[in-house]
């Protein structure tokens, strides 16, 4: 995505946008039997039609989303039901039209792309999702390489750092998985959303509001 287009995206996520509705859909989103949901209210907000959106795992079994003052985790506890995640993951994306994602790195958009692929090869009828051509997910990153703490120590060289023992691991994510150690991966999930934001607010925003 070239910066024009980002600089048009910052310019149409300064509307008027519905929060508490979209909130209270996300807390009671028709998700399946076997997908858990973690919510946490924050005390700093995003104020813009904006997401932010953290992927666990590979393949994924958790979808972190933070809209407004809330993080929302859905997660599976056996790969044997990532259907019903996958399925919630689509309706997200496809239910709430002006509501601009972002993420950090092109993964969660690859991530994405797997996930429509997994359910049309199970057959699974997409007429009723968006094409994932017109579903925006901005990169937050500078540069490919960019890692999150450099992103960090960008915006000030002596940010400190929530205290999440996965920061520098995420290859430990998985192992916590099959561990069944869900609350410390979805602290971890919370952890990264929180940073993430940090970014878009006082970073992305910058460099692309005019």
């Amino acid at each position: 995505m070239n910066d024009l287009k980002k600089w048009n995206y910052a310019y149409t996520i300064t509307g008027d946008f519905d929060y508490e509705t979209v909130i209270e859909e996300l807390k009671t989103i028709a998700r399946g039997e076997h997908v858990n949901l973690v919510v946490k209210v924050l005390s700093t907000p995003i104020i813009h039609q904006a997401a932010i959106l953290d992927f666990e795992g590979n393949p994924v079994f958790m979808v972190g989303l933070m809209v407004f003052d809330a993080l929302f985790s859905f997660y599976i506890e056996d790969y044997e039901h990532k259907t019903e995640l996958y399925l919630l993951l689509m309706k997200i994306l496809s239910s709430f039209d002006g509501l601009v994602f972002f993420s950090f790195s092109y993964h969660e958009k690859e991530e994405i792309q797997k996930v429509y692929q997994y359910l049309e090869y199970q057959g699974v009828d997409l007429s009723a999702y968006r094409e994932l051509d017109q579903i925006p997910i901005i990169n937050l990153q500078l540069s490919k390489f960019e890692s999150l703490l450099e992103a960090l120590y960008s915006i000030h060289p002596k940010m400190k750092i929530s205290g999440d023992s996965l920061f520098r691991n995420n290859r430990l994510v998985n192992q916590l998985f099959y561990a069944r150690k869900y609350e410390e991966i979805v602290v971890h999930n919370q952890n990264c959303l929180v940073n993430e934001s940090i970014i878009f607010k006082k970073r992305w925003l910058k460099l692309f509001t005019i």
